[in-house]
């Protein structure tokens, strides 16, 4: 027998998997016999009767959802049976595919892109990012950029051009075309997934002094990083002298300040500055003076 292609439902009619229990199969034999199906779970499963041509096709019971080994034998006029076809695998899947989680990928800053893993029971088609929603609290924002494949059991949705501060989350919207191998569509919403906090980045806090070693014309200073950094990467430090503000710049401790007069005492302070600015100075160092 073989599965008719009306009955072959999903992203291929030839594949022998659909989500119609009662399919149709068809097939030939001699004209007029007596042909009977059967499944390898349900026994018998329907009979009819070979045409004119020898063709026959027929619609079968109701078959459970699982994978069945249809076969058919004929029988003729004179009551002489057939010996059974080649078993066809059919495989019935009358179930909706539904996502099982969605979840952040690793721990991504606040306010970068975030990229959500959304993970179905079964491998599904027609996978879009118009089938999500970003939910938000607060003034946090965001927009749903890609979609890494169109089907599959798990993709990643990209999020990007994040800001503000509360927290995003993505959902599946309902009523979507997203279906599985066998034709069944549109899983049920699902709003039950992780969320990402976006925090916007400020200006880091104060580095901690260290010692002033004094040189010829020039000091060098240490100093260790803020204990927060904003939630934005330092790119550097600031060294400034009193009296005078000469500074140093560089992007880690020590830090040397040049041009500095032999003779006369400094202290001085470091500030940190990130993606959004300059934060607040440290305390004073040490009195230093420089000497030839």
């Amino acid at each position: 027998p073989n599965l008719a292609a009306v009955a072959d439902s999903g992203s291929s009619s030839t594949d022998n998997i659909t989500n119609d229990n009662t399919p149709r199969f068809l097939g030939s034999t001699e004209v007029g016999a007596t042909v009977t199906l059967f499944s390898s779970i349900s026994g018998l499963i329907a009979t009819t009767t070979a045409n004119g041509a020898g063709n026959w096709l027929v619609d079968v019971s109701a078959l459970t959802d699982t994978v069945h080994s249809i076969t058919a034998t004929a029988t003729d006029a004179a009551g002489n049976v057939s010996i059974a076809s080649v078993g066809l695998s059919v495989t019935i899947d009358t179930t909706t595919p539904v996502v099982t989680s969605i979840g952040v990928s690793g721990s991504p800053v606040a306010t970068a892109g975030v990229d959500f893993i959304v993970n179905f029971d079964e491998s599904v088609n027609n996978i879009s990012t118009d089938d999500f929603t970003l939910s938000a609290t607060g003034s946090a924002v965001g927009t749903i950029a890609s979609v890494s494949a169109s089907s599959g059991s798990s993709v990643t949705v990209s999020v990007v051009s994040i800001s503000g501060d509360g927290s995003i989350k993505l959902n599946l919207n309902s009523s979507t075309n997203i279906a599985d191998t066998a034709g069944n569509a549109g899983p049920a919403a699902f709003t039950s997934g992780t969320t990402h906090t976006v925090v916007s980045p400020v200006v880091p806090d104060a580095p901690t002094i260290g010692t002033a070693t004094a040189g010829n014309t020039q000091v060098s200073i240490t100093s260790a990083a803020p204990a927060d950094n904003g939630g934005s990467a330092i790119t550097s430090y600031t060294v400034t002298a009193s009296p005078g503000a000469f500074t140093g710049t560089g992007a880690g401790s020590p830090i040397s300040v040049t041009g500095l007069t032999n003779g006369v005492a400094y202290t001085f302070s470091v500030t940190a500055t990130n993606g959004v600015g300059t934060g607040s100075s440290s305390a004073a160092s040490n009195s230093v003076t420089p000497k030839a």
